[in-house]
């Protein structure tokens, strides 16, 4: 046979045209057969590793980010219970529309607060007495008499 020995020159026999028993050359197609089933394996194994990092890194990730939302909805709520537990304001007054201001008494005030401006001597306490018994409660707390 020198057919036998062409066709065992091969990839596997190293390309040097030798004749290469068929048994020795099983035996090395089964070592590179092994070999790629071990590289794979370990391929696979590497992968499942990482992407069991990955996994523990996003799970990590979720239950920081869980963590830093119940932080703030329980900075919101105090901060809600705060402005619950604060007095409000009621505005049990009337609006200033509301209010209707006698114009002649107002524009007598006004002149009067004028020449007391004016006179360095003018009785302010006597003005100020003058305009509480002059005007009610609400007109006085409205700002009508002093946006005139």
């Amino acid at each position: 046979g020198s057919k036998k020995s062409s066709a065992g020159a091969g990839p596997a026999s190293g390309g040097a045209g030798a004749y290469v028993p068929a048994a020795r050359r099983r035996e090395e197609e089964e070592r590179k057969k092994r070999e790629d089933d071990r590289q794979k394996k370990d391929e696979a194994e590497d992968k499942r590793r990482r992407d069991e990092e990955d996994a523990k890194k996003e799970a990590e990730k979720m239950k920081k980010l869980e963590h830093k939302e119940r932080k703030e909805a329980e900075s919101r709520a105090k901060k809600d219970a705060i402005v619950a537990a604060k007095p409000k304001r009621a505005n049990t007054g009337p609006k200033d529309a509301d209010i209707e201001v006698d114009e002649d008494k107002l524009s007598k005030l006004e002149g009067q607060c004028e020449d007391a401006v004016s006179d360095d001597k003018a009785n302010i306490s006597k003005l100020a007495t003058e305009a509480v018994k002059k005007f009610t409660q609400d007109e006085l707390r409205s700002v009508l008499p002093v946006s005139q």
